[in-house]
C-alpha cells in the first residue's frame, strides 16, 4: 500500500472526490482536525439529498414490482456516467415521481372506494324506505330509525312500548338484525327510546344522508364506477411504467454513487480556502491516482506506510486461491505486512473438506451448483467467489469420494440388491478405505492428515521465524520436528532408531527451550517446560478426530435413503417414491454434510492451523467505488 495526501481548493472538492472515486482504488481515511486550523468539510446535505433521493427509488421500484412481468433485464456494465450525460437519470427520476404520485393518487382512491362501500353498507337496510332521511321531524312528529337483534319479535316491542303512541315499521332484515323506522309524537320521543332500549334497540342515525337512501346507494355505485375507472387508468399507467423500471435502477447507483462521494467528503479536512483528503492506495494502482492528480490543480504526496500506522490490507491471490479470501476475512484478515497463507490453506481446505465430505455424486452437485450457478443467475464477483469455493472443495470430493468410496453412499450396490438380487454386490466401492466399514482406519489417516496439517502450520511459522533469527528458527521448530521423526520410526519399526532420534530431539528441546534465561535454574525449567509443547500438539492432532465423525454421519444418513428408498420392491413404489425419497434425501444430506464440512473445517483452520503461526487484526481495504449493486460488474 501507498499512503497519499491531497490538497486541493474548497470549490474543487466535489468534481475531486468524484474522480477519485471512479478510480475505485482509493480507502480513505478520516483526516485528523487541527483544533483552530481545520474543521471537518461538510457534505452531510448533500448526502442527505442522494439517500432520500435513493429511498424514494426504491419507493417506487416497490409500486411497480406488482406490474412487472417476466425476467429482469441484465444491467451490469451499464456506463452510469453516460446514462447521465444522455438524459436518461433525468427521465428517470420524472418517472420516480410520476410512479410515486400515481401511487398515492391510487392509496387516496383505494380509500375513497372503501369509504363508498361502507356508505352503501350502511344505505343497504334502508334502501325499501321511501322517504328521505334526512326527514326527521314533522310539525309536531319525531322520526327516527335504529336495528334490533333479529331474535326481537315485534311482540316484544309492543309489550315494551305499551302505554306510548307511535308507530313503526319494518324496513329489513337479515340473520343478525331487523331494521325499523318509528314515528312518535315529539314529546314522546325519549320515553319511547327508553322503553326500546330495553329490547337491544340501537338508534342508527341518518339524518346526514339527504334524500331517500335508494338515492344514496345508486350516487354511491355511480361514484364507485367512475372511481373504479380512474383506479384502472391508473394503474394502466403504472404498468405502462414498468418497462421503464431498469432506468430506475440505473438511477438509484447513480443516486447511490452520489452518496458514497458525498461520504467521502465528509472524511476530509478544510480550512477557509482549501481541503485536504489522505488514504491508502494499491502500490500497483499509484501511477493511475497520480496521473489523474497530476491532472487536477492540487498539491499531493505519495509515501510508504510508517511503522505503527494502520495500514489496509488487500490480499492478492491466483484464481483459485481468492475463492477463499472470504473464509479467511471471516476470521480476520492477517495485519499488514505478515504472511498471506490463502493459497496453501486453500489447499488444505479442499482436502480436509473432501475428507469429511468424500463422495462421488455429491461432490459433483457442488461442483455443478458452484460453477453454474453464478453464471445462470449473474452473481456479483463477492458472492460468485462463495459459490465458487464450494465447486472446488465438489472437486475435490469427487476425488475422494473415488479413494473412500461415496458414491451418494452406498446407491450403486443399493440398487444392485434391489434390482438384481441374485447378483452378489462388492462389499464397498473405495479404493483405499471404506469409513463406514472401516472407521479406524480411517480414523488414523485423518490424524496423519491432521499431523500433515500441523507441521505445514509449524513450517509456516519456522519461515517467518527464519527471516529475523536463524537461531530461534532451529530451536524453536526443527528440534520438535526431530521428535515427531523419531515417534514415528517407534511405531512404523520396533528398531531403536526411533527412540535415539526422538530422545536426542528432546534432549536439544530441553537445552535450547529456555535459552533466554539467565538463572541457570529457570533456564533447565523451561526446558523441560519447553516439552509440554508435545501435549499440545498431540491434542491438537486428536482434534482431526472430527473428519471421521462427519464424513461417517453423512455416509450413514445417505445409506438410510438409499434403504427407505429401496425397502419396497413395488412398481408405484419404485417408479413414484423411490425417485422422491432418492432426490429429497440426498438433496437434504448434501445440505447437512456441506454446512458440517465448512464449519468443521473452517474451525480446523482457525484454530489448529493458524495458532501456529498467523497474525491477525488486519483492516480490511475498503475503497470508496461507484455504486454498483445493479449494473456493477
Amino acid at each position: 500500500m501507498t499512503r497519499v495526501e491531497i490538497w486541493a481548493c474548497s470549490e474543487d472538492a466535489d468534481r475531486l472526490s468524484g474522480r477519485l472515486l471512479r478510480q475505485k482504488c482509493l480507502d480513505v481515511d478520516v483526516v485528523p482536525l487541527t483544533e483552530g486550523i481545520t474543521e471537518r468539510y461538510d457534505s452531510s446535505a448533500d448526502a442527505r439529498d442522494a439517500q432520500r433521493s435513493c429511498e424514494r427509488i426504491e419507493r417506487a421500484l416497490g409500486i411497480l414490482a406488482p406490474f412487472m412481468t417476466g425476467k429482469k433485464k441484465n444491467l451490469r456494465g451499464t456506463d452510469a456516467d453516460g446514462f447521465v450525460e444522455d438524459g436518461g437519470a433525468e427521465k428517470a427520476r420524472k418517472i420516480v415521481d410520476a410512479v410515486i404520485a400515481d401511487s398515492e393518487k391510487l392509496s387516496e382512491l383505494n380509500r375513497s372506494v372503501s369509504d363508498l362501500e361502507s356508505s352503501k353498507a350502511a344505505l343497504a337496510p334502508w334502501i325499501e324506505l321511501e322517504i328521505p332521511l334526512d326527514k326527521t321531524r314533522t310539525g309536531s312528529t319525531e322520526i327516527f330509525t335504529g336495528s334490533f337483534p333479529a331474535r326481537v319479535t315485534e311482540a316484544e316491542i309492543e309489550r315494551a312500548c305499551e302505554g306510548l303512541d307511535y308507530a313503526m315499521r319494518k324496513i329489513s332484515g337479515t340473520s343478525a338484525a331487523s331494521y325499523y323506522l318509528f314515528v312518535v309524537y315529539a314529546d314522546d320521543s325519549a320515553k319511547l327510546l327508553r322503553a326500546l332500549t330495553h329490547t337491544g334497540f340501537a338508534r342508527i342515525d341518518l339524518s346526514g344522508v339527504p334524500g331517500r337512501a335508494s338515492e344514496g346507494y345508486a350516487a354511491c355505485d355511480a361514484e364507485i364506477e367512475r372511481l373504479e375507472t380512474e383506479r384502472e387508468e391508473i394503474s394502466g399507467r403504472l404498468a405502462g411504467y414498468a418497462s421503464e423500471e431498469p432506468y430506475l435502477r440505473i438511477l438509484w447507483d447513480v443516486e447511490m454513487t452520489r452518496f458514497n462521494e458525498a461520504e467521502m467528503r465528509r472524511r476530509m479536512a478544510q480550512t477557509d480556502n482549501c481541503v485536504m483528503l489522505a488514504g491508502w492506495v494499491p502500490s500497483e494502482r499509484r501511477a493511475n491516482v497520480e496521473k489523474l492528480l497530476a491532472s487536477e490543480d492540487v498539491a499531493y504526496e505519495f509515501r510508504d506506510p510508517v511503522p505503527g500506522e494502520k495500514v489496509p490490507v488487500a490480499l492478492q491471490n491466483n484464481f483459485f486461491a481468492r475463492n477463499f479470501e472470504w473464509v479467511i476475512a471471516m476470521y480476520s484478515l492477517p495485519e499488514y505486512g505478515t504472511y498471506d497463507p490463502t493459497f496453501i490453506m486453500a489447499i488444505w481446505y479442499c482436502i480436509l473438506f473432501a475428507m469429511m465430505f468424500a463422495d462421488v455424486g455429491y461432490g459433483l452437485v457442488l461442483v455443478l451448483g458452484g460453477f453454474l450457478l453464478p453464471k445462470i443467475l449473474h452473481l456479483r464477483e463477492s458472492t460468485k467467489r462463495a459459490f465458487n469455493m464450494f465447486a472446488w472443495c465438489g472437486v475435490a470430493s469427487i476425488l475422494s469420494g473415488v479413494l473412500f468410496g461415496g458414491w451418494f453412499s452406498d446407491l450403486p450396490t443399493a440398487l444392485m440388491k434391489a434390482f438384481s438380487p441374485e447378483v452378489t454386490p462388492p462389499e464397498t466401492l473405495a479404493l483405499v478405505v471404506d469409513p463406514v466399514k472401516d472407521p479406524m482406519t480411517f480414523m488414523i489417516i485423518g490424524f496423519a492428515v491432521g499431523f500433515l496439517h500441523l507441521v505445514t502450520g509449524q513450517a509456516i511459522s519456522f519461515a517467518i521465524a527464519w527471516k529475523k533469527n536463524k537461531f530461534d528458527a532451529v530451536c524453536d521448530h526443527v528440534f520438535y520436528w526431530v521428535i515427531y521423526v523419531g515417534i514415528i520410526l517407534m511405531i512404523a519399526a520396533p528398531a531403536p532408531w526411533g527412540y535415539i532420534v526422538a530422545g536426542a530431539g528432546a534432549l536439544a528441546v530441553i537445552l535450547t527451550a529456555g535459552r533466554k534465561e539467565k538463572n541457570p535454574i529457570m533456564k533447565l525449567g523451561k526446558g523441560f517446560l519447553g516439552l509440554y509443547g508435545l501435549v499440545n500438539f498431540g491434542s491438537d492432532v486428536i482434534s482431526y478426530s472430527r473428519i471421521l465423525a462427519i464424513a461417517l454421519s453423512g455416509a450413514v444418513l445417505g445409506s438410510v435413503f438409499n434403504i427407505l428408498a429401496t425397502m419396497s420392491s413395488a412398481p408405484v413404489f419404485r417408479i413414484i417414491a423411490m425417485p422422491i425419497i432418492l432426490i429429497i434425501g440426498h438433496l437434504l444430506n448434501i445440505a447437512l454434510s456441506a454446512l458440517s464440512a465448512f464449519v468443521h473445517t473452517s474451525r480446523l483452520q482457525y484454530i489448529e492451523f493458524f495458532g501456529k503461526f498467523y497474525t491477525d487484526g488486519g483492516r480490511p481495504y475498503a475503497p470508496f467505488i461507484p455504486s454498483g449493486k445493479f449494473i456493477g460488474d
